[in-house]
């Protein structure tokens, strides 16, 4: 798993260690850059009671985009107080933005913005249509100033943003001696 992933991972067993239901809708790609596919993976599974669902990517050539057609059809059909999506420029953020609109249910969002120099063509072309969706949220949650000042330098002015660094588990740091 990458970082979003274990944050995920974190925050949604967090959730249900405090009684709340949660559902991860995500694609059954172990790695984006690579097209790689999980193999002999459950669609459907409970981890440590997180509720998790794998639909299969579509990877045309849009650089590092794959289309997940089953995820959004999925995010429509389930019911949710809430749609958090996570990634800026990947498809299943996008996906649960529009899910969101179309439900009229609070949508949160996580970009996790990197300053990578200046956007290409299809950067560009993001960020003015399926970009604006996500910065759109009813809360744009960033992990650090840096990424408030990107988001901002970006072009984009969230109705709500806040600034909440990921925390540090301090017991994996505690010696077992």
């Amino acid at each position: 798993m990458g970082g979003v992933e274990e944050y995920v991972r974190i925050l949604s067993e967090g959730l249900v260690s405090g009684g709340h239901e949660v559902n991860v809708l995500t694609s059954d790609l172990a790695q984006y850059d690579n097209k790689v596919y999980l193999k002999s993976v459950d669609r459907k599974t409970v981890l440590n009671g997180v509720s998790v669902e794998r639909y299969h990517a579509l990877r045309p050539s849009l650089k590092k985009y794959s289309f997940i057609p089953g995820l959004f059809f999925n995010i429509l059909k389930h019911k949710a107080d809430l749609i958090h999506g996570h990634c800026f420029m990947y498809f299943s953020a996008d996906a649960a933005a529009i899910a969101g609109r179309f439900k009229k249910t609070p949508f949160v969002f996580n970009p996790y913005l990197a300053d990578v120099g200046h956007p290409s063509l299809w950067g560009k072309l993001y960020r003015r249509t399926l970009g604006r969706l996500c910065m759109n949220a009813d809360a744009v949650i960033v992990i650090s100033e840096f990424e408030k000042r990107l988001v901002e330098q970006w072009g984009f002015y969230p109705k709500r943003i806040e600034c909440i660094p990921p925390g540090v588990d301090m017991r994996e740091f505690e010696s077992s001696g």
